[in-house]
């Protein structure tokens, strides 16, 4: 489907293979973007959208100009119940495995997007769009008022602050100013402890050197620690293995995947699941046997992983997810994220928009807004 006005056309990607077919002109205007992010590879949504089985429900934007491709939106659709309502809601690529989300436009372009969704509307008739993980750094939340220019409404939603290491001078210094002195210690006294009985090294493996069985056993790691027990670790949910697989071996043809282990004489304890992507060296997944907690596997390895990026020349350290206290130790910086929801003028819209946002400020302000929340998930069921 195309929609034309001016000298801009929106296409709409629905199917793998138009979107397989994207890969080279997507990581070039990824390039020339503000949001230049191994989470916005084409090598990242291909491997998310075979995993999490999105093949069918795909409405990928492309935004077309006189010079070319312009801008990237990738979206899905989902068909909800709120009640009576039936709503098409075009939802982000993401889900609580993203760490972070943008909508692709070329440098400057990203005004664009108000017309663009317009044409959209006009296209597929979408009655909300929701899009998750925003990062606070991200022009999608600093021009509000272009977007009431062409009768939208918005809601910004804050999700997470999400710890970061901008890194800059020698590791050395920064070890010292900015992990916290009784982290420090921890981690030291660990150290001497560990070496008192074991060789203690690091493994990295990196390129076609990786293996499903290095990644198995990183995933069984993982299993046995808290994630494992609440049933939420990676091995035990085959969508997750399926993504977190596909996505190591995809990123590695292009150097940009590391799996790093911490060993205990010939006994791997811990590993980082890392991302390393042009000046981000980014610590997706990670892991400890917690069995071995007496000698803090995890934090070792993290020291060793943090000080290879400032080493490596990484001009940020990213160790993404929620601000975790241990993660507010070693960081010096947050990345605050958000959920935006876009609303049109049409009837169904503002009925969305009233009963997700406008009731539940007027349910706080008379004191019933829990039980509000309740009515509002009683109501809401998605639509097959």
């Amino acid at each position: 489907m195309d929609r034309f006005t001016n000298s801009m056309k929106i296409t709409i990607v629905n199917d793998l293979t138009g979107f397989d077919r994207l890969h080279d002109s997507w990581n070039r205007l990824l390039e020339s973007s503000d949001f230049d992010s191994v989470f916005m590879t084409h090598e990242w949504f291909s491997s998310f959208i075979r995993a999490f089985n999105l093949e069918k429900q795909m409405s990928i934007v492309l935004v077309y100009d006189s010079c070319g491709l312009v801008g990237i939106l990738p979206l899905y659709r989902e068909y909800v119940k709120y009640g009576f309502l039936r709503c098409l809601v075009l939802k982000s690529i993401t889900n609580v495995h993203t760490p972070k989300y943008s909508f692709i436009f070329r440098k400057g372009a990203g005004v664009l997007l108000p017309k663009v969704l317009a044409l959209l509307q006009r296209m597929v008739q979408w009655d909300m769009i929701q899009v998750d993980y925003i990062s606070q750094d991200l022009f999608i939340l600093k021009h509000p008022s272009l977007m009431i220019q062409q009768r939208f409404h918005t809601a910004i939603v804050p999700i997470m602050k999400s710890p970061r290491i901008l890194l800059g001078g020698d590791w050395n210094t920064y070890y010292k100013e900015c992990f916290s002195k009784s982290l420090r210690q921890n981690i030291e006294k660990s150290i001497r402890k560990t070496q008192r009985f074991y060789e203690l090294s690091c493994e990295v493996i990196e390129g076609a050197k990786l293996t499903k069985t290095d990644l198995e056993e990183a995933f069984i790691i993982e299993d046995r620690g808290w994630k494992g027990q609440n049933g939420s670790s990676i091995i035990k949910n085959e969508s997750f293995r399926k993504f977190y697989e596909q996505l190591a071996f995809q990123t590695s043809h292009n150097g940009w995947f590391a799996l790093r282990f911490l060993k205990l004489g010939s006994r791997r304890v811990a590993f980082d699941y890392c991302l390393k992507y042009k000046t981000s060296y980014n610590l997706l997944k990670t892991g400890y046997d917690e069995k071995l907690s007496k000698y803090s596997p995890g934090h070792i390895l993290r020291k060793n992983s943090i000080m290879d990026a400032f080493e490596s020349g990484y001009a940020i350290c990213d160790l993404l997810g929620a601000s975790d206290n241990y993660k507010l130790k070693m960081a010096n910086g947050l990345d605050c994220l958000y959920s935006m929801y876009i609303f049109h003028n049409g009837v169904i819209s503002r009925m969305m928009k009233f009963i997700l946002f406008d009731a539940k400020e007027i349910a706080g302000k008379i004191g019933i807004k829990d039980s509000l929340k309740e009515i509002y998930y009683r109501l809401r069921k998605p639509v097959e």
